[in-house]
């Protein structure tokens, strides 16, 4: 009985010791914490000077450069005609110009992609409209001696 009582005392010393140690995870989160403080406080001494030397370094105008010809790469310039019915049965024609992505390998096959994608919403609140299902696609076109050969799907 005596012992088992010495062993129930050592027990319970154990596991006193045991919560009396601060754990390694505690330390970390907290070393984490104190690094974190750290790295915030030298970010907003140094943003300012930072903030000022890319400005002085014109690199934000040179990425804008980059930025207008990786644009002008892969979108092409268009101009496209809607129509605009009058009440009296009469129709206007409005022509759009628009950038659109780069889709085939001439220009014949981009306009031709601009004019079935429809008006834009500028155009539209102008009353502008196209007669071209919205689910037409451009299947193929040939241009030969100034005929273009145009073929789209069954939609149209």
């Amino acid at each position: 009985m005596i012992e088992d009582l010495q062993d129930e005392l050592q027990h319970t010393e154990t596991q006193k010791e045991k919560k009396k140690a601060p754990k390694r995870g505690t330390f970390l989160f907290f070393c984490f914490l104190l690094w974190l403080f750290y790295s915030a406080i030298i970010i907003l001494c140094c943003l300012p000077k930072m903030i000022s030397s890319v400005r002085s370094s014109g690199i934000s105008q040179k990425l804008a450069s980059i930025k207008e010809i990786t644009l002008q790469n892969t979108t092409t310039f268009s101009k496209t005609c809607f129509a605009i019915p009058k009440s009296d049965g009469s129709v206007n024609f409005i022509t759009c110009s628009k950038r659109a992505k780069k889709t085939g390998s001439t220009i014949y096959h981009d306009a031709l992609e601009a004019l079935l994608q429809g008006p834009a919403y500028d155009e539209l609140s102008l009353g502008a409209l196209t007669f071209i299902n919205k689910n037409t696609k451009l299947l193929g076109l040939t241009v030969s001696t100034e005929t273009a050969f145009v073929d789209l799907s069954e939609e149209f």
